[in-house]
């Protein structure tokens, strides 16, 4: 896609979408953006990039071939072992390896070429950037970059070292710092490839399955613990984990450690060996092993067979990157470490991340949106509550109400009911011991511990998680639907580790914005030439903002989009929304922010 055509063009309408779905699997903040860079195959063309409206100019690129000669090596062609035919001399197949190699040394050098300018160009300050592989479209090397939040994207935790050195160095392998950078390069790659079919852009959707691509970014992501562990297998470690995350052991579920790392390293402790290793992927051998590793001992693996029990030294070094620890907490789940930092979260064989850290800016905005009149000072000490709170070592839970008092007294069978008190930072600990939630109202004030929360079933619950974010999502959503508006927050911390906040609450938008939008499509649908370009930007809006709308608006807007495209000249290009706009039933006047 050249860079005159419209911003809206299928292709990135579809990878804009499919970016933003596949992020916010990851972390909900991320709103990342998709855009391209086109080297001219041909000398004496400009630098194309894209689409209309990308940070990035052309002039952000022009170093990047110099920048190329100095990666290649100075001959290029010695890395190329010539194997001619002894009848036929060098023959085409010889001919076509030797072309693939040099390509393929050129394609490194230019992706790391054009990382390292997008990284440092002015349009990417806020953002942190990653590219694709290079593919040829439109007699371009096309390379596309992909940008996330800095802010959030650095929240996470990300090794320091890119690329594993194995065999005194005769071997060097890309390992991925992060399972965000996982999931990058899988996700531009299986982009970027589609520029090679056919008219890209055209259909439903550029990935059919996202899924499967945070799936083999996560079995990716293993292969940086199977190298440095220095077994001889190294694929296939995410399906092992999966498996012996299912199994028990007379009775009892799968707790315990997993450290991976070579034999004989220098900041591994063995208390034990055992004389005959047991291969990693015998699960049942294995399992009964973890038994002996819920404690302060760990199985101590290879990636390919556990050879001992021991620990991991106080003195290890984090900047070696080259010890890692497989934590099962519960059944179906385990965890991916560096040192304390979780990588990965595998819940039911679904791969995530943890949050990182309590969400304190999401929790300030729910307060001063669902309490109205709280004032900052009760801000201030609510988020210091729930921050102590995130921070406990066992699973809890906060509900702050501003009826609590009275809440306090209808739930009195199922909780323990308490002198008013002001609750304290230093009190968190202890309120939080027995099961249940604390319930506290906008001051601070604690008016019951061992909360046991009712109400209805939500289509919100999921299944896959525990009691106390279940009973949270029934307790909070359940109090709108029966009085018709927002009345409580809480804050999850489940045993796993992961910190939840509710309601989750879409950004608020302007109501003249919207209006402002219908009103725009109404008369380009009542124009006798239709601007495309307009009218497919407009539709973008509606269904990035979908949930703002009522019945009537989206029963409008379908109808206006299907006048408006009978009017389209014939050839221009249809985008595909997938689904027909629908109302959502938290949508409410709260939504809007004050003009």
């Amino acid at each position: 896609m050249a860079h005159d055509e419209p911003e809206d063009h299928p292709f990135f309408f579809h990878a804009r979408l499919e970016a933003k779905t596949i992020f916010q699997k990851l972390d909900y903040r991320f709103n990342p953006s998709l855009h391209l860079v086109g080297f001219p195959l041909e000398k004496g063309k400009c630098i194309v990039v894209g689409p209309q409206g990308t940070p990035f100019r052309p002039d952000d690129f022009r170093s990047v071939e110099a920048r190329v000669a100095e990666l290649v090596p100075p001959n290029p062609e010695s890395q190329v072992t010539r194997m001619p035919d002894p009848v036929h001399g060098w023959t085409d197949a010889h001919e076509k390896r030797e072309q693939a190699i040099m390509r393929r040394i050129r394609w490194t050098a230019l992706t790391k070429a054009t990382t390292e300018a997008a990284s440092v160009a002015s349009g990417n300050a806020e953002f942190n950037a990653y590219c694709s592989w290079p593919v040829v479209y439109q007699e371009m090397e096309v390379i596309l970059i992909l940008q996330l939040q800095k802010e959030i994207h650095n929240s996470h935790f990300h090794m320091t070292k890119t690329t594993y050195v194995k065999n005194w160095q005769t071997e060097e392998y890309r390992v991925d710092r992060s399972l965000i950078d996982a999931v990058a390069y899988r996700f531009l790659n299986a982009t970027g490839e589609v520029l090679t079919r056919e008219n890209p852009g055209w259909g439903f959707y550029n990935v059919k399955d996202l899924d499967q691509v945070l799936l083999t970014a996560a079995k990716a992501l293993m292969y940086t613990p199977a190298l440095v562990g220095g077994g001889r297998e190294i694929h296939g470690l995410f399906e092992v984990f999966v498996n012996l995350s299912t199994l028990k052991y007379e009775g009892k579920e799968g707790v315990g450690r997993i450290v991976i790392a070579r034999p004989k390293h220098p900041q591994i402790d063995v208390d034990f060996a055992l004389s005959t290793p047991v291969p990693l992927r015998s699960s049942g051998a294995v399992r009964k092993l973890l038994q002996m590793a819920s404690g302060h001992l760990c199985l101590l693996c290879d990636s390919g067979q556990i050879y001992a029990l021991g620990r991991i030294s106080p003195s290890y070094e984090m900047a070696r990157e080259d010890i890692f620890t497989v934590r099962f907490t519960k059944q179906f789940v385990w965890d991916l470490l560096h040192g304390d930092h979780c990588l990965m979260q595998v819940r039911y064989g679904q791969p995530g991340m943890l949050a990182s850290g309590f969400p304190e800016e999401q929790f300030r905005i729910n307060l001063r949106r669902v309490f109205t009149a709280i004032d900052h000072d009760h801000v201030n000490h609510l988020s210091t509550l729930a921050r102590s709170m995130a921070c406990q070592k066992h699973g809890c839970m906060l509900v702050i109400s501003s009826v609590a008092a009275n809440e306090s007294k209808r739930l009195e069978t199922q909780a323990t009911r308490v002198e008013p008190f002001t609750l304290t930072e230093t009190l968190i600990p202890l309120v939080t011991t027995i099961d249940g939630a604390v319930l506290i109202d906008t001051e601070g004030t604690c008016h019951a511990i061992g909360v046991i929360l009712d109400g209805m079933a939500s289509s919100k619950c999921k299944s896959e998680r525990g009691a106390r974010y279940n009973s949270a999502v029934r307790y909070v959503y359940g109090r709108k639907e029966t009085f018709g508006h927002m009345d409580a927050v809480a804050v999850v911390k489940s045993e796993d580790g992961m910190i939840s906040v509710f309601p989750q609450l879409k950004p608020q938008i302007r109501r003249s914005e919207k209006v402002s939008k219908l009103q725009s499509l109404r008369t380009v649908a009542n124009s006798v030439t239709i601007d495309t370009r307009e009218l497919r930007n407009l539709m973008n809006w509606f269904h990035d903002h979908e949930f703002y709308l009522h019945a009537t608006e989206c029963s409008e807007i379908e109808q206006l989009y299907e006048v408006a495209k009978t009017k389209q000249p014939p050839n221009s290009l249809e985008v595909h929304f997938g689904h027909v706009l629908s109302p959502n039933q938290d949508m409410d006047d709260s939504y809007y922010c004050s003009e």
